[in-house]
């Protein structure tokens, strides 16, 4: 079965460990971190759940209002700790090589390493077939060890192509996170994880979304255990 990650916005580090408590209470196989939200980011959030730490500006819906360069020693930092870091497109290509650079070292001198996604959102539309495709392969070129595109489906279109791109993708053997946002694209949140999706984030109840479109943890697991799949 496809992996649940639930999303953690916290602000302080007991919220955190409650919110992982609960993440991990509700079966999720682990738990993205947005590091923005938290007063004190540079610590470690211990928990029983793998970790996937993230930074995101306004345009991603976050907090973080610094320099690029900044946000880059975030991600480095939770690189010795996390065991994924998601790496933001928008970022200029030489930091995202030089980002990409370091982690992969760090975790060549440890035990575990930390695998880096490269991701793209786009909260207006879904591009076409092929610039989606191009993308895809292009971020994957910049070191991505997992591809994550987020779109607004503007129809159930919008949704199925992304759905194409997964299947498209896994035959590639590039692993993915596909997602087309909105009420429209629900039914990628199902799909895309069954064709190569290294994940699907879910939240541990309706109030605790972070993107439009979003099923439940339990609602995911009610899906994928289902033999007939459908969007509600």
């Amino acid at each position: 079965m496809p992996s649940i990650c639930v999303p953690i916005q916290a602000k302080t580090i007991k919220e955190l460990q409650k919110k992982l408590r609960e993440a991990k209470v509700v079966g999720a196989d682990m738990v993205e971190i947005w590091l923005d939200h938290l007063s004190s980011p540079s610590g470690p959030p211990f928990g029983p759940l793998s970790v996937l730490a993230v930074c995101k500006s306004p345009f991603e819906k976050g907090f973080f209002r610094g320099s690029e360069a900044e946000r880059a020693k975030i991600l480095i930092a939770a690189s010795r700790w996390a065991n994924m870091i998601d790496i933001p497109l928008s970022m200029p290509e030489k930091l995202i090589s030089r980002l990409s650079s370091l982690v992969t070292r760090h975790s060549s001198l440890v035990t575990s390493s930390c695998k880096i996604i490269l991701s793209h959102h786009d909260f207006q539309k879904t591009p076409s077939d092929s610039a989606l495709l191009r993308l895809a392969r292009r971020m994957r070129n910049l070191g991505a060890d997992i591809v994550k595109i987020a779109c607004q489906a503007r129809s159930q279109k919008d949704a199925w192509r992304m759905v194409v791109l997964a299947s498209r993708l896994q035959k590639e053997g590039i692993p993915h996170i596909l997602i087309a946002m909105g009420k429209h694209g629900r039914i990628s949140r199902v799909l895309t994880p069954l064709l190569g999706g290294a994940m699907m984030f879910a939240p541990v109840r309706k109030t605790a979304k972070t993107a439009p479109g979003q099923f439940t943890v339990a609602e995911l697991r009610n899906f994928w255990n289902s033999s007939t799949l459908a969007t509600s």
